[in-house]
């Protein structure tokens, strides 16, 4: 089995809307891109980094999503995001039955949520929470010497139904993935 961790952040489960289910619909294509990518590269690990739940209140279907994806890596990790922080935590099975963090260190890097500064030093920040795209689309932004001094990589929000922050004015001095 690889050695490598499976970073993935702004999940936003529980999401809802009133007018529309997006809910069950987002639960099913989040259960599908991530069994898709675990099973393509076989990491050792998923590190869940912030943002996963825009709810305290489990699902049934989520309870078991990440029992399936417990079973096919050594170890899940849950960072700790600002919606996590603003609902009192991960739901109870979370906090309860895997390993949650505000940050993990792997090698050079430091991977937590972004929306607090890390008192852990590294050469490279890994972020989520700013939502990047460029033209309506996701994208994934590095840049040196952007994040505390140090080289930053922010992820894009793995949600599809979760809005991102159009960086076109930004990208200038960085690079778009």
């Amino acid at each position: 089995k690889s050695q490598d961790s499976f970073v993935v952040s702004d999940l936003h489960l529980g999401v809802t809307y009133p007018d529309k289910p997006y809910h069950v619909m987002e639960h099913e294509a989040v259960h599908e891109r991530l069994i898709n990518s675990v099973e393509n590269h076989q990491p050792s690990e998923i590190i869940f980094n912030g943002d996963i739940f825009s709810t305290k209140n489990a699902d049934d279907y989520w309870v078991d999503m990440f029992s399936e994806f417990n079973s096919l890596v050594d170890e899940l990790v849950f960072n700790i995001g600002n919606h996590e922080e603003k609902n009192g935590g991960f739901p109870k099975f979370v906090a309860e039955d895997y390993k949650v963090e505000m940050s993990v260190k792997r090698g050079e890097y430091l991977i937590h949520h972004g929306h607090r500064t890390p008192t852990t030093k590294s050469e490279i920040n890994i972020i989520g929470h700013l939502h990047p795209t460029l033209e309506g689309k996701d994208v994934l932004l590095e840049k040196e010497n952007a994040y505390y001094t140090t080289d930053v990589v922010v992820m894009p929000v793995f949600s599809d139904i979760v809005n991102g922050v159009d960086v076109h004015n930004q990208t200038s001095k960085g690079h778009c993935h």
